[in-house]
C-alpha cells in the first residue's frame, strides 16, 4: 500500500488540483483551525453543497468540535451557495468520561 504524505499545514503552494478554486479556498482559510485532511475538508464542502442543490432538509451538527474549523468549512461552503442553515457544534471541552454501566 502507498502512503501519501500531506503536509502538517496547508501551504499555500498546496493545491488539491482536482477541486475547484471556492474549495481550495475554503481549505486555506480553515487549515489553522482543524485536524481534517485537505481531502476530507474538500468532501465536506461537497457534501454541503449536495445538501444545498438537493434541497436536503435539515441542519448541520458537528459533535467534537476542538477549534471548529471543520464547521467554518461547512458554513463557507453555505456562503458560496448562498444558502442559509443553522449549525450546531457540540464538545464536552474536557474530553469524553469513562463509561458507565448505563453505557453499556
Amino acid at each position: 500500500m502507498m502512503e501519501r504524505i500531506i503536509p502538517p499545514k496547508f501551504k499555500p503552494w498546496y493545491t488539491l488540483t482536482d477541486e475547484p478554486a471556492w474549495v481550495n479556498e475554503i481549505i486555506r482559510a480553515v487549515e489553522s483551525y482543524t485536524l481534517t485532511s485537505p481531502e476530507r475538508t474538500a468532501a465536506l464542502c461537497h457534501a454541503v453543497e449536495h445538501i444545498v442543490l438537493h434541497d436536503i432538509p435539515g441542519d448541520i451538527v458537528e459533535c467534537g468540535v476542538w477549534r471548529g474549523g471543520s464547521m467554518m468549512a461547512a458554513g463557507m461552503a453555505l456562503d458560496h451557495m448562498n444558502a442559509r442553515r443553522p449549525l450546531w457544534l457540540f464538545d464536552t471541552f474536557e474530553g469524553m468520561s469513562e463509561p458507565d454501566d448505563i453505557d453499556v
